[in-house]
């Protein structure tokens, strides 16, 4: 068909006859957006994961997780500062209408108005380094009385009252909240790089799958177009006596399977497409998106380093139950035996009928005291308690410890495995010269009749099987240094091309 054609072979032909006819503007316009419509789109591996980190569901909800788990920490850690408040209450009215009995012995009804407010400023500083906590206080009352028309205003102000609280223990719950609050935050955020690293290895799977399923497609085509002239070729020799019937069936049968592989394969890569667009969220298209072959990766491992890092994210992941426990643990601890806290303060008062006069009635006052809490039952329950919060600290390490070896031995697996995919992709580069060289002999030999064709075929199959196995060997590396990746919470280890 013609829109096969390059722009190079029909635009030299119709620029000869625009000056004759004015309807073959038209139609170039009709030729340029058809030879455009048919041009695939050419996709690198770095193209497609560059897409899915902008353009995926999964990307995108990690990404308002990590806005959520922001504002959470900044919550969380603003409850840790000190904390300013304003209270008003007021003004509040209150009328009451009571009988008063008289001395004649009649009744008489006494009003009574009352009108109260209150304005108070209080202001809490906590001590992370000692557990104590500063407070000042300062409040305004005023109440006002109407009995029987005779008016009574009183004022109370307290100026200030500073006050200092202090745990003898020395126990800062302040401290280690904000150690598990910013603990939490780096958890959360390696929570959220292992879902980006599963969305990308899912992403290479389908990418390779793809890959490797329109290889096969184009091989079985090449397969296809030399067996038909090989096919009319042996007819013509089996016509002359000179090729066995057999033979020419078999080649028959083989064009055939391979036709129903070919729409058996194409089916399987609109679903693998479906699913490439469900998990990247893109809208690729089978006949639209050529995917580019990828080279073998060139990559760099540093071993130490892998596995220093993967220390690093496993003690992340497990900081927040430790250090939750260890608060326990300490806690149950000093209950044992009781509490103790110093309080102390100082403050200045006044009350007055007159706000003027306020100044005039200033009181000072200071306090001190010394509090103690021993229990008395519960001391078998309570140092259980604090035995079973202690093993449970125990058993978190040792977890700890165990889950980082096995990861070691995997990690170490998996570098193993990459660098032994090396020499696998250079034998299989090598059996891939010398299958072609193979089918080439064999081939002279069948149309010699020197060999059946199902001799030919085996090889023929075995050239497919091989590419796929090249394919196979170049995703293993990637999709093992994405699970690298993965444990260590780094991208450095792949330098992609």
């Amino acid at each position: 068909m013609i829109y096969k054609l390059g722009l190079h072979y029909i635009i030299p032909v119709i620029r000869t006859q625009l000056s004759h006819n004015r309807y073959y503007f038209c139609i170039l316009l009709l030729l340029l957006s058809i030879t455009r419509s048919s041009a695939q789109c050419s996709y690198t591996l770095n193209d497609i994961l560059d897409k899915v980190m902008c353009n995926s569901p999964e990307y995108r909800l990690q990404k308002i997780q990590s806005e959520i788990d922001h504002r959470t920490y900044e919550i969380n850690m603003a409850s840790l500062l000190p904390s300013v408040s304003m209270a008003f209450s007021g003004p509040s009215y209150s009328k009451t209408i009571s009988p008063v009995s008289q001395a004649d012995g009649s009744i008489k009804y006494l009003e009574v108005d009352n009108l109260q407010g209150n304005l108070s400023l209080n202001a809490n500083v906590p001590l992370e380094w000692t557990g104590g906590q500063f407070s000042l206080n300062s409040n305004l009352s005023i109440y006002r009385n109407n009995r029987d028309d005779n008016l009574l205003t009183s004022y109370s102000l307290n100026y200030y009252h500073l006050s200092y609280n202090q745990p003898l223990d020395f126990f800062s719950v302040n401290k280690w909240n904000r150690r598990i609050i910013k603990a939490n935050r780096t958890k959360a955020e390696l929570e959220q790089t292992e879902s980006l690293f599963e969305l990308k290895y899912n992403t290479l799977q389908l990418f390779f799958e793809i890959v490797a399923k329109k290889t096969e497609i184009v091989q079985l085509a090449h397969q296809t177009e030399s067996l038909q002239k090989l096919y009319e070729l042996s007819k013509a020799a089996y016509a002359a006596g000179k090729m066995l019937e057999t033979d020419l069936e078999s080649m028959a049968i083989k064009i055939a399977s391979i036709a129903n592989q070919t729409e058996g394969n194409k089916e399987e890569l609109n679903k693998l497409f479906e699913l490439l667009n469900m998990e990247t969220g893109l809208c690729f298209t089978t006949s639209g998106t050529n995917f580019i072959y990828p080279d073998f990766p060139v990559f760099t491992i540093n071993t130490e380093l892998a596995l220093s890092q993967m220390n690093d994210k496993i003690e992340n992941l497990y900081k927040v139950q430790l250090l939750s426990q260890e608060r326990a643990t300490s806690q149950l601890k000093r209950k044992r035996w009781g509490s103790a806290s110093l309080s102390m303060g100082i403050g200045m008062s006044a009350s007055a009928n007159d706000f003027k006069r306020l100044s005039e009635s200033k009181i000072t006052d200071y306090n001190a005291s010394l509090n103690f809490s021993f229990p008395i039952t519960g001391w078998v329950s309570q140092k259980k308690e604090y035995e079973n919060a202690k093993l449970n600290y125990e058993k978190l390490v040792i977890s700890k410890q165990k889950y980082m070896d096995s990861q070691k031995i995997e990690l170490l697996n998996l570098i193993s495995t990459i660098r032994l995919n090396r020499k696998t992709y250079d034998y299989l580069l090598n059996q891939k010269q010398l299958l072609q060289k193979e089918e080439n002999v064999k081939r002279n030999l069948f149309q010699s009749q020197r060999i059946i064709f199902n001799e030919l075929e085996e090889v023929m199959d075995r050239q497919i099987q091989n590419e796929q196995n090249i394919i196979q060997t170049i995703a293993n590396v990637y999709l093992n240094t994405c699970e690298i990746e993965k444990m260590t919470a780094t991208d450095f280890f792949l330098v992609r091309k």
